[in-house]
């Protein structure tokens, strides 16, 4: 059948039959996930419907007709898909046809809650799966909200007249009740995908079925006209399908990790609402649930930092990527990360990506390519893809760049106004946080090496102070901070760019290093770490502590934590 279909619909058949999307481009693989068109590509439930249809229409009793679909789909978890959803929606099945035989009716929560129960006693470890336990959550909520929600949206006589009650029913329930799932397990939702399910789903029907007839006689593909005919209209239909909801507004919200007393806190909300829609909200009992969420949120309040900015270096292998945000919500990423050795695999995509998304930072102020070379670039271009991105900003140098020229592409067509900077230009913000560009002179940076093309930015913070130096290397042509808080090393530790009389000048509290773990260039240099340790620095590592954070506040305090160093408060100096 491969040889038979377009490389695109073969990608297609074996998603929908077998669950299998390794044929699919990541690109379209992340779009359908983004858009919610890969939760209707392959379903499930949609396989298990459609075999009791079948099922039903082989038997007319009921009897026979149950043993039939139980045995079935045994057969399919053997022979078909025996993962977790697909074993989720035929225990669901096989406890209703068993509860109706038995009791002639069944409770939807007492299934739901025995399936899970089974699940779980047949492999613990699907508490550790994301998709499973947004599944798990997703029907929990479903099954208490539907109908106080439903019954809500029925009192209103235009949605009553247009019959919108059920479907907005649960578009509002599985975007804003399953959120702070979505966002744990996830770090985005998508907005349509609840309308995609009854507009998508004949047409994955007609795939599941003409797919097995156009297998079975795969060699006379071309005769069976009708058929084909039906497969490919359905399969150009669900392949597009993506594309045309990502040109909808909004179509995929990205949101950050929430700790977990957030979610707490999110379905005492919830639970709150359903209370207030039942008309039980002024009892006891939902006083006590106002009580503990007023609590949670007063706790968090006090939490709060003022005056603080943070600074988050990302591991992002051989390359540089670094995050400021103040605490009034301003943004600012200089570099991100690119793939290295492993051309294959998108660094900007993989890695840099879901951090700014899991930690929220979906609005950036600005962009700041220090300058385009692969390791520091690729992590911005995914940035401006697909976030909410408001200045770019790149080194007026190499017009010709692929990298630069992809950039000023992406921000025309996505309305980002683009910034070239140069020596002596400032960016002030409304917190206090002021970026300086203190090199590179326009003559360095028409020598022939690259590196010193880089923009070496002076951050001041009150009485904070860090430098930013890309992969700069003409250190001698600068006149740089002494005395400074944090120092971004240049050029991942090398020794060209940190020569003893650099890091001697500015002195830095602070020296992290952003380097690729047993990187082929044996960076950093060990005459680097040296000097940085001779003059008292505290000298971070993204290569042995991974992703590093530093906090100040404007009179010069600083704690650092990383992801395999704990936290800790940087000494003040003597």
């Amino acid at each position: 059948m491969e040889d038979s279909l377009s490389q695109e619909d073969f990608a297609l058949a074996c998603a929908v039959l077998f669950g299998d999307r390794s044929h699919f481009d990541g690109k379209y693989r992340t779009l359908t996930v983004r858009t919610g068109v890969s939760r209707v590509i392959y379903s499930c439930f949609t396989h298990i419907s459609l075999l009791l249809i079948f099922i039903s229409l082989l038997s007319e009793k009921k009897r026979r007709r149950d043993i039939y679909f139980i045995t079935a789909a045994v057969i399919y978890l053997i022979f078909i898909n025996s993962s977790a959803i697909a074993l989720k929606a035929c225990i669901t099945a096989i406890l209703v046809i068993s509860a109706r035989r038995l009791y002639g009716f069944f409770d939807r929560f007492e299934i739901f809650i025995s399936t899970v129960f089974i699940m779980i006693l047949y492999d613990p470890l699907l508490c550790f799966d994301g998709g499973f336990m947004t599944s798990v959550f997703t029907t929990a909520i479903l099954l208490l909200s539907y109908q106080p929600v439903y019954r809500r949206l029925s009192s209103s006589r235009m949605i009553r007249r247009l019959r919108l009650a059920a479907p907005l029913t649960l578009w509002f329930i599985l975007i804003f009740g399953t959120m702070p799932f979505a966002a744990y397990y996830f770090n985005g939702a998508s907005v349509y995908s609840v309308f995609l399910i009854p507009l998508l789903l004949p047409f994955i029907a007609c795939i599941i079925i003409t797919c097995p007839i156009l297998f079975i006689f795969g060699g006379a593909y071309n005769a069976l006209f009708p058929i084909s005919v039906i497969f490919r209209t359905a399969a150009a239909i669900v392949r597009y399908a993506p594309y045309a909801v990502s040109r909808l507004p909004y179509y995929y919200i990205f949101l950050p990790t929430p700790p977990i007393t957030f979610i707490i806190f999110y379905c005492l909300l919830w639970w709150i609402m359903l209370r207030a829609l039942k008309s039980e909200f002024n009892t006891p009992f939902t006083k006590c649930i106002v009580s503990a969420a007023a609590g949670m949120l007063l706790c968090s309040l006090l939490g709060v930092s003022i005056n603080s900015l943070n600074i988050y270096f990302v591991n992002v292998g051989q390359g540089d990527a670094a995050i400021l945000h103040t605490d009034i919500g301003e943004t600012v990423i200089i570099d991100g990360g690119g793939s290295g050795d492993n051309e294959s695999y998108n660094i900007g995509d993989n890695i840099f990506l879901p951090y700014l998304a899991s930690h929220g930072f979906t609005h950036i102020d600005a962009a700041i390519v220090s300058h385009y070379h692969k390791d520091h670039v690729e992590g911005i271009i995914s940035a401006v893809e697909n976030l909410k991105v408001n200045t770019l900003i790149l080194p007026d140098c190499m017009p010709n760049n692929i990298y630069r020229q992809t950039l000023e592409r992406l921000a025309g067509n996505r309305g980002i106004k683009t910034e070239y900077l140069h020596i002596g230009d400032k960016i002030k913000f409304r917190s206090g946080l002021t970026l300086t560009v203190i090199a590179p002179d326009p003559p360095v940076a028409d020598k022939n090496n690259e590196n010193n093309t880089s923009l070496v930015i002076d951050v001041r913070y009150g009485d904070f102070t860090a430098l930013f130096t890309g992969d700069f290397e003409a250190e001698e042509e600068l006149v740089p901070p002494t005395d400074i808080d944090v120092l971004k090393v240049s050029h991942h530790g090398s020794e060209n760019g940190n020569s003893k009389e650099f890091i001697y000048a500015v002195n830095p509290r602070i020296a992290v290093i952003s380097v690729g773990k047993n990187n082929r260039y044996g960076l950093p240099d060990k005459s680097v770490i040296e000097d940085l340790t001779a003059i008292g620095a505290c000298v971070l590592r993204t290569d042995m502590l991974c992703d590093i954070k530093v906090k100040t506040d404007k009179k010069g305090n600083i704690k650092y934590s990383s992801l395999l160093g704990g936290n800790k408060n940087a000494e003040k100096r003597r």
